[in-house]
């Protein structure tokens, strides 16, 4: 069993956690046992983008929580390969959510998008067509 939840960073990141049991007849093997079920937590990378960012972007442009996720590391300069390193994925599958970012903004250019996602935290919203 284990959960998964967020840790804010003072710097206005946050960092991912895993929370996880582990059977008292594996949790021998870990220091500082205090005996029956143990409780291990790990801690993943600092993310640069807040999940306040990332739920303004997919209620500004009906993103999907991935493309959303996408779109806040676009914004923080990381790009397609530091998204997919951050979360697990491929390459191809960022490229992918780039592509449904394209097609839900009207856009099809990288250095446009960037400019259009990083005007949702100002409040400017979608742009008038």
């Amino acid at each position: 069993r284990s959960m998964t939840f967020m840790l804010d960073d003072p710097a206005g990141g946050q960092f991912m956690m895993q929370a996880l049991g582990v059977d008292h007849s594996q949790s021998d093997h870990f220091a500082n046992r205090a005996g029956g079920t143990a409780l291990m937590l790990v801690g993943g990378q600092r993310m640069l983008v807040s999940e306040k960012l990332v739920i303004s972007l997919q209620q500004a442009f009906d993103l999907t929580a991935a493309e959303a996720r996408l779109a806040a590391f676009l914004i923080e300069g990381t790009g397609v390969e530091g998204y997919a390193r951050a979360r697990g994925v491929t390459h191809n599958a960022g490229k992918y959510l780039l592509k449904g970012l394209y097609a839900k903004t009207g856009l099809s250019n990288q250095t446009e998008l960037i400019a259009l996602l990083r005007e949702v935290p100002l409040g400017w919203g979608k742009p008038l067509t």
